[in-house]
């Protein structure tokens, strides 16, 4: 696990921290920053259709690859600086940090001639970090306590990892072939989200969040050995949306 975004983080809250202190007011300002940590409550879309294909090994049957299938969310976490245009409008500028598990998975179905020689097809997937920038705004309403809750929609762009994955077939005794389905690309993102806030007082605050993130689509590698397997050679990859839940310390300054 690459843990250079977590140590930036945390320096950068330790500063934060020190800020607020030296300050030492009640005093209600408009700059904030915000530590926030999560993880996903699951993925949607699919990386490639199903396909039915013979070549000179025999009949290869494979499935639609789905983003939930190959990855399991790791973490996500960010840097957030926001600025108060109004008592309930903030408008905010946030660095974001997502990691990926890859899992193993079947992935299809290897036919020969004869009736006994199918084999199953598995890819395990590489692990994948993704990082995003963004900017957006949100809205909180007035409840009469501390506690508010809140709407907001953000744009950006994410700095996509390529997807790539070791093939292998079942009691084959060849090392696993390693093919890529996507390259490293900058894409569009944007998203919505809906929580509570609550105010703590003495320049903190705490925000608890679920959101709605859609990560446009990735350049395709097109590996010509994805094609030999009958996959076609365009794009066939989808936008991926993924649910985060995530909590975030607020310190104004």
């Amino acid at each position: 696990m690459k843990t250079r975004p977590v140590e930036v983080l945390a320096v950068l809250s330790l500063l934060a921290g020190v800020t607020v202190t030296a300050r030492a007011s009640d005093e209600a300002t408009p700059w904030s920053v915000s530590i926030l940590g999560g993880d996903s409550l699951g993925m949607h879309g699919s990386l490639r259709a199903p396909v039915s294909a013979t070549n000179e090994d025999g009949t290869v049957a494979l499935h639609r690859l789905h983003y939930d299938d190959m990855f399991r969310p790791r973490f996500e976490t960010g840097l957030e600086l926001g600025y108060s245009l109004t008592d309930a409008l903030q408008a905010y500028g946030r660095f974001g940090y997502e990691g990926l598990d890859g899992r193993t998975r079947v992935i299809g179905k290897l036919s020969g001639e004869a009736p006994t020689s199918a084999a199953d097809l598995s890819a395990r997937m590489a692990d994948v970090h993704n990082e995003s920038i963004e900017a957006g705004s949100r809205y909180a309403w007035r409840t009469g306590t501390s506690w508010r809750p809140y709407a907001g929609v953000a744009l950006g762009a994410t700095r996509v990892k390529g997807m790539d994955g070791a093939l292998a077939l079942q009691g084959a005794t060849t090392a696993p072939e390693r093919v890529r389905f996507t390259r490293g690309d900058t894409v569009f993102r944007q998203s919505v989200e809906t929580g509570v806030e609550y105010d703590a007082g003495n320049n903190l605050g705490v925000r608890f969040g679920v959101e709605a993130d859609h990560t446009g689509l990735a350049s395709n590698a097109h590996d010509p050995r994805l094609a030999a397997l009958g996959y076609d050679p365009d794009n066939e990859a989808q936008g991926r949306w993924s649910f985060p839940v995530a909590i975030s310390a607020t310190l104004r300054f």
